[in-house]
């Protein structure tokens, strides 16, 4: 049985759709990959692409949910295969967040944290 998902995570319906600029298969198939990466638990877009705002030139804004406890050393190592599988693959930048999934909950119903700003507008990225 694996780490339960936090309760306020799982609201969002999947995105469907990266937007504007990001609808290479190619991509799909990064975050699919990376969706099977042993350390995540949760992927969320959010910021203009998830409120379907996104122009062409518009960022990529991603939140990792890991299982277990975030330190630094697994967040270095999965921000480095993170990147290194997605930036070659996007004409976007990357804004690339990674949280645990207990600071994750905590911080889901503040007004001011970056976590609770991405728990009201972003959208959980499910199967390619």
């Amino acid at each position: 049985m694996g780490t339960p998902q936090p309760e306020a995570l799982r609201r969002e319906p999947p995105a469907k759709t990266l937007g504007a600029g990001l609808e290479a298969p190619e991509i799909a198939a990064a975050l699919a990959r990376l969706r099977l990466d042993p350390d995540v638990q949760e992927i969320r877009l959010f910021g203009s692409r998830a409120r379907g705002e996104a122009r062409p030139g518009s960022d990529l804004d991603l939140l990792l949910i890991l299982k277990g406890s975030l330190t630094p050393e697994r967040e270095r190592q999965l921000r480095a295969r993170t990147r290194a599988l997605l930036l070659p693959l996007l004409p976007v930048d990357l804004d690339l967040l990674i949280s645990d999934a207990a600071t994750t909950s905590h911080w889901a119903g503040s007004r001011w944290h970056v976590l609770g700003h991405i728990h009201r507008e972003g959208v959980r990225l499910d199967g390619a």
